[in-house]
């Protein structure tokens, strides 16, 4: 089940949130989804194998800990693509639970929070298509298809918080 949930922060919560995220440091990576897909984006890691990578996990667990309903993180991370000349669809991928993946994945989630707002939306195997909207969430189970796409109008970036989590 897909859910969206538009205003999750209040607004002095979303701006320091945003604020932070904005000056963080992020490695460019020369693919999105796939290792040979040519699709430029910038990357900072809050949290992976099962370690903090980034204080600004320590904000956003505050801030996101309860909409979430978290158990536990399992990868958080912010992703920020660059506004083109074309809508370009990233490439259908689950972001865990996939075919020979550990079964236990299968009860993982996703989330993505969206910090502006683009012309750049999530796109579901099923036709679901959730709009990139500033302070908006959509959460859905983590071996679920789903493909980002790129954005033509709307702010310079689209950056998404990606939440993935039991």
């Amino acid at each position: 089940m897909i859910t969206v949930r538009d205003h999750v922060l209040d607004e002095g919560g979303f701006g320091e949130v945003r604020s932070e995220i904005l000056k963080l440091p992020y490695h460019m990576l020369d693919n999105k989804v796939a290792v040979d897909d040519k699709i430029n984006c910038f990357v900072h890691a809050a949290y992976f194998a099962d370690s903090p990578k980034s204080d600004i996990l320590e904000l956003l667990h505050c801030y996101f800990c309860c909409p979430l309903d978290l158990v536990t993180w399992f990868r958080v991370k912010i992703n920020v693509t660059l506004k083109g000349k074309e809508k370009t669809h990233w490439g259908w991928h689950v972001d865990y639970g996939g075919h020979g993946e550990k079964p236990q994945y299968a009860n993982m989630k996703t989330s993505l929070f969206y910090l502006n707002n683009t012309n750049g939306p999530t796109v579901f195997k099923d036709g679901t298509e959730v709009e990139c909207v500033r302070n908006r969430l959509v959460t859905f189970p983590a071996p679920t298809m789903h493909s980002g796409v790129g954005h033509t109008e709307g702010d310079d970036t689209r950056i998404v918080i990606n939440f993935n989590y039991f």
